[in-house]
């Protein structure tokens, strides 16, 4: 559990300062993050004023990070209000992030679209969904009874992946399983060299503009649109 007392004293340091701070999301797989200002605090909440267009997230996420340096590092924490408008957001519930959170800090990208991969297991070939996509492993999602079945930990599997600018016939190792939604996620470390998946970097550098891309266009959609309710009620 994060000490709260020492938290809100780090953070009244930080507003003192006027020191900026990062508020963490991932949107498709990415790591996105926003300065942030604290303005204020409210009790155990703070306010903050946050920069766009990365912000957006907080229009539908629940949690969020912040990153406030040594030696907190990042905290977690939820969203209790968020104003694009004014670029306001009340964050509250502080607590350490879980043991994921330095694996998900790798960049890793969701496809554009639903991608079917043959994943061949020691027992089966089985069609799994290409979750995410990083330089040193990807995602594989599939029902939790197929996962039960025919994968576990550690279970050395080969599957072609294919991507818009080509294939590759790759092998690894499940490293992790976790849940993701009814299903579950295969999480699964490539066993070839760098050159071997030579893809794969231009195929994540070319996802991260588009999902960049994508994040400030939602933010100026959700803008608008507020921008329009409140011309309305006024």
């Amino acid at each position: 559990m994060v000490n709260k007392t020492h938290l809100i004293s780090d953070l009244k340091q930080i507003m003192g300062r006027e020191q900026k701070v990062e508020i963490l999301n991932f949107y498709k797989g990415l790591p996105v993050s926003s300065s942030a200002q604290v303005q204020n605090l409210e009790g155990d909440v703070a306010v903050l004023k946050i920069e766009p267009p990365c912000s957006v997230c907080l229009e539908w996420e629940d949690t969020t990070w912040l990153l406030v340096g040594e030696p907190l590092g990042a905290v977690a924490c939820s969203v209790l209000s968020f104003d694009i408008l004014e670029g306001i957001g009340k964050l509250g519930n502080w607590d350490l992030p879980d043991a994921r959170f330095g694996n998900r800090m790798n960049i890793r990208v969701e496809p554009a679209e639903p991608t079917l991969v043959d994943v061949e297991g020691p027992v089966e070939t089985v069609i799994a969904q290409l979750h995410d996509v990083s330089l040193t492993g990807v995602g594989m999602r599939l029902s939790a009874e197929l996962r039960e079945k025919f994968f576990k930990k550690y279970d050395r599997v080969k599957f072609t992946l294919h991507l818009p600018n080509g294939s590759m016939r790759l092998s690894g190792q499940i490293k992790t399983i976790t849940p993701l939604g009814e299903d579950e996620r295969l999480g699964i470390v490539f066993t070839e060299t760098i050159t071997q998946r030579g893809l794969i970097p231009s195929y994540i550098s070319c996802r991260r503009i588009a999902i960049l891309q994508e994040l400030t266009a939602r933010y100026d959609m959700a803008f608008e649109a507020q921008a329009a309710a409140a011309q309305e009620v006024s």
